[in-house]
């Protein structure tokens, strides 16, 4: 059944600019707790930092993450839902 849900979905790709510009304007889309229907916030990016992150065990090689932070508000239930630029 799980296979069947995820059938043919593709992953979304950044647009040809790459990732959005400092504040650029962004669209968070999330169902919120206690929601009938999705919830649609704006903002704008307000931060992109590369951070080195590291995994729980002492074998793991440190990476590098792209970070974008945005100021759209987040409803309860609805944290990790995508966000959309204009692109």
């Amino acid at each position: 059944e799980i296979e069947d849900f995820w059938g043919g979905v593709k992953p979304i790709q950044w647009a040809e600019g790459g990732p959005p510009l400092l504040q650029s304007g962004v669209n968070v889309v999330g169902f919120p707790t206690g929601g009938r229907t999705i919830c649609v916030t704006e903002g704008v990016v307000s931060r992109i930092d590369c951070r080195n992150y590291r995994l729980k065990t002492a074998a793991a090689a440190p990476g590098k993450l792209l970070v974008i932070q945005i100021d759209a508000a987040i409803n309860a239930g609805n944290s990790g839902g995508p966000c959309f630029d204009n692109e």
